[in-house]
């Protein structure tokens, strides 16, 4: 470091912060897998250190480096899915940046998303195939947060009806400052053996408990490289199956089940519970 030219300075503490940042990522997978997957890694070890003796001088910030596209292939196979972009070499350079961009399953849907829906409404009316009807289970979600204005949603929750034969022909009042309790709807949809609704539901909030569910770009800080924060992604990682099955369950179910969305409402509006609490006096 002493022999670099003032201008190479920031050139070996990347290098220096590449192998920082390597190394934790080894530490975890090294604590998950033992010797299980040693000869492999090696092998990806072997080519990110001939980079740093010989480091690749970075024309720019936003240039990349090819030692940081190893760490992320690391990560990405053996702990947990990333961004596909952030695989890429031009974009990944974790000397100047350590975090991550997880590889989110975009479930979640936020007031914007619902209102673009909504104004696409009549567009998607006009090409039906573009709409199924476990599609518009969105829209009904949509009306019942309260995320379409009152007389749109009206109209949409009867054109929608019509259409995907929701046999809901008027649409419920919502009681105003309320919220719905999960566990007495999972309990209620158990019932009539539609619980994965309540999981696709709580995938839309973004209220899974699991961070590849609920991670919104937009909002929420990334995730940043330390053996904490690896394990507990990878530990989410290991979940994501099981929550993306019962997904694909209740998707079946809103397309194959007439009576669904009618047993839904009604566990729906059963699990709404008031805000505020009268004090005695």
């Amino acid at each position: 470091m002493l022999r670099l030219n003032p201008p190479s300075y920031s050139f070996g503490d990347a290098a220096l912060t590449e192998v920082y940042v390597a190394l934790q990522v080894i530490s975890v997978i090294a604590k998950i897998y033992g010797k299980k997957h040693r000869k492999k890694i090696a092998i990806i070890l072997q080519e990110f250190f001939k980079d740093i003796r010989m480091p690749r001088m970075r024309q720019t910030d936003n240039q990349g480096n090819y030692n940081s596209t190893l760490i992320a292939k690391l990560i990405n196979d053996y702990l947990f899915g990333l961004d596909e972009f952030w695989l890429d070499e031009e974009c990944m350079d974790f000397g100047t940046d350590q975090t991550i961009q997880l590889g989110w399953m975009g479930y979640r849907i936020s007031w914007d998303e619902f209102d673009e829906l909504m104004g696409r409404l009549d567009e998607l009316m006009g090409r039906l195939d573009e709409l199924t009807r476990a599609g518009s289970f969105t829209i009904m979600i949509g009306i019942l947060w309260g995320n379409v204005m009152l007389q749109d949603a009206k109209e949409a929750w009867k054109l929608c009806s019509e259409t995907y034969k929701w046999k809901l022909p008027d649409m419920p009042e919502i009681p105003e400052d309320c919220y719905i309790d999960c566990s007495l709807l999972r309990r209620l949809l158990r019932k009539h053996g539609i619980e994965c609704l309540a999981t696709l539901l709580e995938a839309f909030d973004g209220s899974t408990g699991n961070i590849f569910y609920d991670y919104d770009p937009e909002t929420w800080m990334p995730v940043t490289i330390s053996e904490k924060d690896l394990m507990v992604a990878h530990e989410d990682w290991l979940k994501v199956p099981k929550i993306r099955k019962q997904l694909d369950e209740a998707y079946d179910i809103l397309e194959t089940r007439s009576d669904v969305l009618i047993l839904f409402l009604e566990a729906y509006m059963k699990s709404l519970r008031p805000r505020g609490r009268k004090v005695k006096k």
